[in-house]
């Protein structure tokens, strides 16, 4: 299990598109830490006064945490991403991250990435989650719009050993 993590708004509204999608994140992730930017983002698709984490049960597991002043090579990014990749770095944690460009600065500040599917496929390695509920989150990722055949093919593969 990975202790704690920053997460983007990206990673964690692919989370809310697979079933049981964050009873599957508490089993891979002990923390997960937004700036309040990211939570203002997540929180911006609910009705109003609605938490986010009230919403989707995330008590516990979810915690928002000031982000110092983004780096300058953050320039460009929104701010939730720049403010995600300040975090990370403060804390010294890998980042959840899902946007290109986002991942590409990541890795140029060395900070480690993954996004939804590299979680699950780490998950699965580690043996946190079972074949068959890999493959289903996988394939929810898919059916919503979060990825594309060839990354769900990719993932498969990997998984069903092909």
């Amino acid at each position: 299990m990975i202790p704690v993590v920053v997460s983007d708004t990206g990673p964690l509204i692919s989370f809310e598109k697979i079933e049981g999608g964050f009873a599957l994140v508490r089993r891979m992730v002990g923390v997960v830490l937004v700036p309040p930017q990211v939570y203002m983002e997540l929180s911006a698709g609910l009705p109003l006064g609605t938490a986010y984490s009230d919403h989707f049960g995330l008590s516990g597991l979810l915690r928002v945490v000031e982000a110092p002043v983004p780096p300058e090579a953050t320039r460009g990014l929104d701010d939730g991403e720049r403010h995600a990749i300040a975090l990370a770095l403060s804390q010294d944690v890998p980042l959840l991250i899902e946007e290109r460009q986002g991942r590409e600065v990541a890795l140029e500040l060395g900070l480690h990435v993954s996004g939804a599917v590299g979680l699950i496929l780490a998950a699965w390695q580690d043996r946190r989650i079972l074949q068959d509920e890999a493959e289903s989150a996988l394939r929810d990722l898919f059916r919503a719009g979060r990825i594309n055949r060839g990354l769900l093919d990719l993932a498969l593969a990997r998984i069903l050993g092909h």
